[in-house]
């Protein structure tokens, strides 16, 4: 389930139950702009190593941009994502209130027409993998 994007100011966020059965299960918001230009912030590992990360899926790969540890136990995590224009922010929440910077000033033109081509715009959804 996505939306496409269409202002280049936005705030998008989602509260997730989740309890991943094994390390390879994920849970999270994607920013998708084709099988090789997207962020996802994600929910992954097992119960006694849960965390949240940041990772970016190019034509090279997935490389993890940032990571921090979540309390074991709690299966329910509000993400989030904003933007000012020109860069995207992510955070996470684990009591709904107090929202924790993943990272900050990720670059917004990785995901732009303008650096991967193509006319179907930049999306934002839900997703859930066990291929991490």
């Amino acid at each position: 389930m996505a939306r496409r994007i269409q202002h280049h100011k936005f705030e998008v966020n989602s509260t997730i139950h989740f309890e991943p059965a094994t390390a390879a299960d994920a849970a999270g918001l994607l920013l998708y702009k084709d099988e090789k230009h997207q962020y996802f912030l994600a929910i992954h590992g097992t119960d006694s190593q849960m965390r949240v990360s940041l990772q970016k899926i190019s034509e090279n790969g997935t490389e993890e941009i940032e990571r921090k540890p979540l309390p074991s136990g709690n299966y329910k995590i509000d993400l989030k994502v904003t933007s000012d224009g020109t860069n995207f922010n992510f955070y996470c929440s684990t009591d709904g209130e107090k929202w924790e910077t993943i990272a900050e000033n990720i670059s917004a033109q990785y995901l732009s027409t303008a650096n991967s081509f193509g006319f179907t715009g930049t999306t934002v959804g839900m997703y859930a993998t066990n291929r991490l």
